[in-house]
């Protein structure tokens, strides 16, 4: 399976699939450097796939500013790229793309936030889905920040306004994936 071919599958348009294409590369440099530099026992081609496809749902949500314009909204992008790899065959692919959404959302979370989204646990649940969802904080989909990696502190508050639970997830998984 080539992730690329795939991910351009269902790209809606040149532009968009330019974004969703280079962040997606970024965060697989990313996920690279962090199995690089730790010794972790992990699936790297598998981590390489899911790198690749974890937004292929943002072509199918309302980013205009992404160039993306279709009814779903963006929150849901997780949930509708699990549905397509489930369509393709690959159960494992669908369950760390719907589990990557920040540092992970639990059902309460979901349900107290009034979520377009089934009110299921959608965390991280494997060694890859905890690194991905680390890496794809890092960069930001939108066109002036496209290829530049927020910081540590940015991202710090960034989660605060989701409040201290999500700072704390990103505190375990910071200290886990840089070596800090």
């Amino acid at each position: 399976m080539n992730p690329h071919t795939l991910l351009k599958k269902y790209s809606n348009n040149k532009d968009a699939y330019h974004i969703v294409s280079v962040h997606s590369e970024l965060v697989a440099k990313k996920v690279q450097k962090i199995v690089k530099n730790l010794v972790l026992n992990v699936d790297e081609k598998f981590l390489y796939e899911i790198s690749i496809l974890h937004d292929i749902g943002v072509f199918k949500t309302n980013a205009p500013n992404i160039f993306c314009y279709g009814e779903a909204d963006y929150i849901c992008h997780g949930i509708i790229g699990a549905k397509i790899m489930q369509q393709e065959g690959l159960a494992k692919h669908a369950q760390a793309i719907a589990h990557h959404i920040g540092v992970g959302l639990t059902k309460a979370e979901i349900i107290n936030q009034n979520l377009p989204l089934p009110h299921i646990d959608l965390l991280p649940v494997t060694i890859e889905e905890e690194i991905l969802a680390y890496a794809d904080l890092f960069f930001s989909k939108k066109p002036k920040d496209l290829y530049t990696e927020a910081t540590v502190d940015a991202l710090r508050v960034k989660l605060s306004k989701y409040g201290p639970k999500q700072i704390n997830l990103f505190n375990i998984m910071h200290k886990r994936f840089s070596g800090e």
